[in-house]
């Protein structure tokens, strides 16, 4: 991986605003506007973190909450363990250290433990330390449990707030279609609040290339958040809506870059809109967990973005549509790209400077501290600084589950949607799995049917596409092919779970931690169950899936807490 900032670009970020942190002990250069993830790949850090079993070397995969591989704790006023890096704010004079390497990410003395994994599979601690007796193990075990590390030093910076509110429709997601719902449903008359866990509202927009209402995309984003705010709407950036609760109450918790404690939302909408997007899947090949390895869609948000360009000699894997965009940009400001792509026939015409292998599939990737090749299933080689892949899109439907939706499997897709209708809650988008920017305000103008609104908008650019060819992990592959990243579930560990009977979608879950990292499976549980159900003969839906729990992702337990802290914690 040969990642670099380029001279122009990024949306996102302020040239004339540098600023400095540390990493690991080293000096990082970025920009305000920065994530700690995107400046990090700016300056060419590969390795961010490392496994939580066999630390071996993990570099940055997603742009968003997705992230199963760069965690960092965090000093200074706003000292948090186990923070994302793809979602926080790279801020001047930041202190950030990765979790689970001692002294470092990129020097851990404990890396020599993945030499024994053959000897330390999936549940091996259930066997191994009940003789002679557990508590001899125990304190040691719990030692080495754990990702972060608590600064005891550390103070609070005050007490949460914790806000009451109403609202006759609560938005969850500003990509287009949450912009487009929140549109129809101000003109309906109808009060509004749109939350979204960025800083900038948009989603996809903010990178993919679209034009809605014969305007740029970044234009009619920029007028329809003008239009909610002049017409008095709540509009909440850096906000998460992490879970719906009894009678379609939502908690929201809402992140400030001033140093202040999260605040705590609680919403009582009469209708919930879920524009929650979707999670783009890795494709299963040997050594798939390299640093270097990435999502297509996030190394194309970073271009755009950031403008950083993560490699120079990229190799694009896919199974869909939607990575020809990403490998046409890539190409476009200079990096050398071959596009792999599994499906023979149907496909779409790429860029005329990448070069396309129709038919193929990527059967190993080789590095040591990072990914330096490739090996197609056919033998062929190819030299490589970095290979983004895009192996589907899993619709986020986390919230809708929450609220005791039953989820429907589809073929074309090849993911869960949105089964049944929840009374008060409706899915739009690609979250409902939607694909072009036709069909993601199709959906909204039918969740809307029946109330006079404004037009809904119309895509007039070109429209997005996905003719997916399902590439799930197989039984009986070679090598060491890495469903879960951060808790090192391989596909072998997976075959040792059915062997032994723990067949079951929980039990699957427990006995080899699939999906109970800190990312709770957002890229991971999927394949998981593909792989499961080839296994034992069985479809996706016949494995079905565990059950969606909140929080959507970690809340602070200040917030939680609000005023009841100190003589107020049980006052007499």
């Amino acid at each position: 991986m040969t990642a670099s900032r380029l001279a122009t670009g990024g949306s996102a970020i302020d040239r004339s605003r540098p600023i400095r942190f540390s990493f690991d002990g080293t000096i990082v250069q970025g920009f305000a506007g920065d994530t700690i993830a995107s400046a990090l790949l700016a300056g060419d850090v590969a390795v961010v973190g490392r496994s939580f079993k066999y630390h071996r070397p993990r570099g940055i995969w997603g742009a968003g909450v997705e992230e199963p591989n760069a965690l960092v704790d965090l000093g200074g006023t706003r000292a948090t363990p186990n923070t994302r890096a793809t979602t926080e704010p790279a801020r001047d004079g930041l202190v950030a250290k990765s979790v689970n390497a001692t002294p470092s990410a990129l020097a851990d003395r404990n890396a020599f433990l993945d030499r024994f994994a053959r000897f330390i599979p999936a549940a091996f601690y259930y066997k191994t330390f009940m003789w002679p007796d557990w508590h001899r193990f125990e304190p040691r075990i719990r030692a080495m449990a754990g990702l972060g590390t608590v600064d005891a030093d550390w103070t609070s910076p005050g007490k949460a707030d914790q806000i009451n509110h109403h609202c006759d429709v609560l938005v969850v997601g500003a990509g287009p279609a949450g912009l487009a719902a929140a549109g129809l449903a101000s003109g309906a008359g109808l009060t509004v609040a749109l939350v979204d866990d960025q800083q900038s509202p948009g989603g996809s927009l903010g990178h993919r290339a679209a034009e809605i209402d014969g305007k740029p995309a970044a234009v009619w984003v920029k007028e329809t958040i003008a239009e909610l705010a002049a017409g008095g709407h709540l509009i909440l950036p850096s906000t998460t809506a992490f879970g719906i609760y009894d009678h379609n109450l939502v908690g929201l918790n809402q992140r400030h870059l001033d140093g202040r404690p999260d605040t705590l939302w609680r919403v009582r909408p009469r209708q919930i809109v879920l524009a929650t997007g979707a999670i783009e899947r890795p494709l299963p090949f040997a050594n798939n967990d390299l640093p270097g390895i990435m999502s297509a869609d996030a190394a194309f948000a970073y271009l755009r973005r950031h403008a950083v360009l993560v490699g120079r000699r990229i190799i694009v894997a896919t199974n869909n549509d939607s990575a020809y965009e990403v490998a046409g940009a890539l190409a476009e400001v200079g990096a050398e790209v071959r596009l792999v792509d599994i499906r023979r026939d149907g496909t779409p015409a790429a860029a005329a400077n990448v070069r396309l292998i129709k038919g193929r599939s990527l059967a190993s990737a080789s590095g040591k501290l990072r990914v330096d090749g490739v090996t197609l299933d056919d033998g062929t080689r190819f030299d490589a600084d970095c290979v983004v892949v895009s192996g589907g899109w899993t619709p986020t439907i986390h919230l809708f589950g929450q609220a005791k939706g039953k989820l429907a499997w589809s073929d074309a897709r090849a993911a869960f949607l949105p089964g049944e209708p929840v009374g008060g809650i409706a899915v739009v988008g690609a979250a409902a799995g939607a694909v072009s920017l036709s069909e993601v305000f199709a959906g909204v103008e039918k969740a809307f049917a029946g109330k006079e609104n404004a037009a809904t908008p119309r895509s007039t650019g070109p429209e997005a596409t996905d003719g997916i060819l399902p590439a799930w992990p197989m039984p009986g592959s070679k090598g060491r092919i890495w469903i879960d990243y951060q808790n090192d579930v391989t596909v072998k560990d997976v075959e040792l779970a059915a062997r032994e009977n723990f067949v079951s979608v929980e039990h699957l879950k427990r006995y080899t931690t699939l999906g109970m990292a800190t990312d709770q499976g957002k890229t991971s549980n999927v394949p998981g169950l593909a792989l499961m159900a080839g296994i034992t003969g069985r479809t996706v839906p016949e494995v079905g899936t565990t059950t969606y729990r909140p929080p959507f992702t970690p809340v602070p337990l200040a917030s939680f807490a609000g005023a009841r802290v100190g003589e107020l914690m049980a006052p007499v």
